[in-house]
């Protein structure tokens, strides 16, 4: 028995081992291609138009304000530093990544007992996943709202035991705003950390009446501010609505083949060349429609949207429940969907023409990046699950991994946002914060129970 023992805790040392350097090599590869793509701009759509929205400065509905003020801010500073505009966001962004990745390994108690240099390490890991470093080398707010909200998990995490709830809020708070103000759908996330966050307190009796106003003050007042800085439907896309989110999941990937059951007011509205745009590419689809919300007005081009997501579903419901399914599990774990992309076995438009804006500087090295870097999170991966099950086997209390399960529901409702609101544009890039927080159960879990000096 003893030596069963003992050749299970060799294992799994070893394990350990492989595992560290696999994370390591993803990271030397993660920073050599950061620094060799420092002053590279890929080009995707929500770039070119956010390029756009720093002049102006007027956003819809799917736009928060403050990315914008951050570019036009970025320009400034590159009149006067001989550095590109978009390198200043770079940096801005790895820090904040970094320091937010940082702040939330510090919640875990057996970090906490660990030398600072391998706190260093798993943040840096977290920050070196490809699809987390293509995020944050590229000019989209899903870089510098995912690192908030990262940090507004480390607040719940560190706020278990209740001691400070006033000073805890507030700064959960005032990250939450910044994260809704980059982009709207960060209001419902950081919502679910704090309904969460209630849910335990109360369990624990832990807040005070001002705490729960705090709440209530925050959950009022952020959609106030989003509403001020916002002009509805100011940029011409198809403004939210349920009918919209159905026909974008249900209907896209079918929408040529509806048109003989278009409406003809439809049918009217649009032109060859727009039906073309619509039809050939999911990221046209809101700013097509949104000139015939124009034409048609909001609710009558809200009853076309029902009318055909309702027949997409009744002539393809298999197809679209199939679909929906790969794209969650894209989502869901986005390093093995961006690995099976690269091996041809599967792929959409949207995905093609992010890849080919991606590769443009260094084609050869972004993809020994991506197949490399990837292949060596799964293999950390793995590990860590066999790792996990010994410990379970073992019947060990962990901690550590109780608080990792807090940020399940928010993962989850993440999740499900980027998955259902449309078809045909699945992005790893938009659940990041999911590819970091599995790189911290990996992380907490090779060094959990481990001991280790301060």
């Amino acid at each position: 028995m003893k030596q069963g023992r003992a050749v299970s805790k060799t294992l799994a040392e070893i394990f350990k081992r492989v595992a560290i350097i696999s994370l390591s090599a993803q990271i030397l590869l993660g920073f050599f291609w950061t620094v060799m793509h420092f002053t590279f701009l890929p080009k995707y759509g929500e770039s070119v138009l956010l390029q756009e929205l720093q002049e102006s400065l007027t956003c819809d509905e799917y736009t928060g304000i403050l990315y914008p003020l951050l570019m036009r801010m970025a320009s400034g500073i590159a009149r006067v530093l001989p550095v590109p505009a978009h390198s200043l966001l770079y940096l801005g962004q790895l820090v904040a990544a970094f320091a937010c990745a940082y702040y939330l390994l510090g919640s875990f108690e057996c970090v906490k007992n660990m030398r600072k240099g391998w706190r260093i390490w798993m943040a840096l890991a977290m920050l070196t996943v490809p699809v987390c470093a293509q995020c944050h080398m590229a000019v989209l707010p899903i870089s510098l709202a995912g690192s908030l909200l990262l940090a507004m998990a480390g607040v719940l995490l560190r706020s278990k035991d209740g001691a400070r709830p006033a000073r805890d809020l507030t700064i959960f708070g005032i990250w939450w705003l910044l994260a809704a103000l980059l982009l709207p759908e960060f209001y419902f996330f950081g919502a679910v950390l704090l309904i969460l966050n209630v849910i335990l307190a109360l369990r624990r009796q832990l807040l005070k009446k001002y705490a729960y106003l705090l709440c209530a003050v925050f959950l009022g007042v952020i959609p106030i501010v989003m509403t001020l800085t916002t002009s509805e439907g100011s940029l011409g896309r198809m403004q939210p609505s349920v009918e919209a989110t159905e026909l974008k999941r249900f209907a896209w990937e079918a929408i040529a083949d509806l048109y003989p059951v278009w409406p003809a007011e439809l049918k009217e509205s649009l032109s060859q060349e727009d039906i073309f745009r619509m039809t050939s590419s999911a990221d046209e689809l809101p700013f097509v429609l949104g000139s015939v919300e124009k034409k048609l007005g909001k609710d009558e081009a809200k009853k076309i949207y029902g009318a055909l997501a309702k027949e997409a579903l009744r002539t393809r419901g298999r197809e679209n429940l199939k679909e929906i399914a790969a794209d969650f599990m894209g989502y869901l774990f986005a390093p093995a969907s961006e690995l099976a992309f690269l091996s041809g076995k599967s792929h959409t438009s949207h995905m093609v023409a992010d890849y080919e804006a991606l590769r443009a500087k260094s084609p050869r090295l972004t993809a020994i990046y991506l197949r490399l870097g990837n292949g060596c999170f799964l293999l950390s991966f793995l590990i860590a699950i066999l790792l996990c099950v010994r410990v379970l086997l073992q019947r060990k209390e962990k901690t550590d991994r109780f608080a990792l399960w807090l940020l399940l529901p928010t993962a989850a409702v993440m999740l499900l946002t980027y998955t259902l609101r449309a078809g045909g544009i699945m992005d790893g890039k938009n659940t990041w914060f999911v590819a970091a927080l599995w790189t911290a159960f990996i992380c907490v879990t090779i060094f959990e129970g481990t001991k280790q000096e301060n």
